[in-house]
């Protein structure tokens, strides 16, 4: 008797979790001001919109959904798009309409799906993006590391500059320096011509950052993200 209580209760609480009212409902106060909820996927629905409210009613519920959520630690939150239309042009690149948004732990954009979807999609969907964070988040770290070039080769440029004036400060005899007669001389001019090409260096990685291409991973430019499992061709339509 006492497991079949227990087994009934479980029964009641997976239930529970299934259901919409486990779709957290955010309002646009609760969002940060860049970015979205950290760990969260976030369902921007258009109330009154027949897709949007099939969807709700049942796609979100959907047991294979719910796993999907628990297996990726992902916390299920709705928003109203009509009234967040501002933060999903920002999320997906493009003004009002509906979708499911997918947040990292730091609460960027790891991936969104606009449109409507049965259970079955979203479901793979949330499992796709979960196995894809690690990359996303590796693919991020490498952007960022590109795109500091133009400021390690400025520091680059400032710290080849010390070396000619160390040894001059060495001739002065300015404590804590040294300077080396005769072979240092070129030592110093070396570095004296390597500072404006550094300079130089410097300057055409950050024009390039900023009016290359936007697809090359030296690119500064801001991209709306796209769904992380979307083909070459539909991210080029995309874009």
């Amino acid at each position: 008797m006492g497991r079949l209580l227990l087994a009934g209760w479980l029964a009641v609480v997976v239930a529970g979790c299934a259901s919409p009212a486990c779709w957290r409902e955010l309002a646009v106060v609760d969002l940060p001001a860049a970015g979205g909820p950290p760990s969260a996927v976030v369902y921007v629905e258009l109330p009154g919109r027949e897709l949007s409210d099939r969807m709700v009613a049942e796609a979100l519920p959907a047991a294979e959904v719910a796993a999907a959520l628990a297996a990726g630690g992902w916390r299920p939150c709705r928003i109203d798009g009509f009234a967040a239309a501002r933060h999903y042009a920002e999320w997906v690149g493009s003004g009002e309409g509906m979708g499911v948004v997918v947040f990292d732990a730091d609460g960027q954009v790891l991936g969104t799906r606009p449109g409507p979807q049965d259970a079955a999609e979203l479901a793979a969907y949330l499992r796709l993006a979960a196995r894809r964070r690690v990359d996303v988040a590796a693919a991020r770290q490498a952007l960022a590391a590109h795109r500091g070039a133009d400021e390690l080769l400025r520091l680059a440029a400032l710290a080849t500059l010390l070396i000619p004036l160390g040894s001059l400060a060495g001739i002065w005899g300015i404590g804590g320096t040294w300077n080396h007669h005769g072979a240092g001389f070129a030592v110093d001019a070396t570095a004296l011509a390597a500072v404006p090409v550094f300079l130089l260096l410097a300057h055409h990685t950050r024009k390039r950052m900023l009016e290359g291409h936007a697809d090359s991973v030296w690119s500064a430019k801001h991209e709306p993200a796209v769904d992380p499992g979307a083909s070459p061709q539909e991210v080029a339509v995309s874009k």
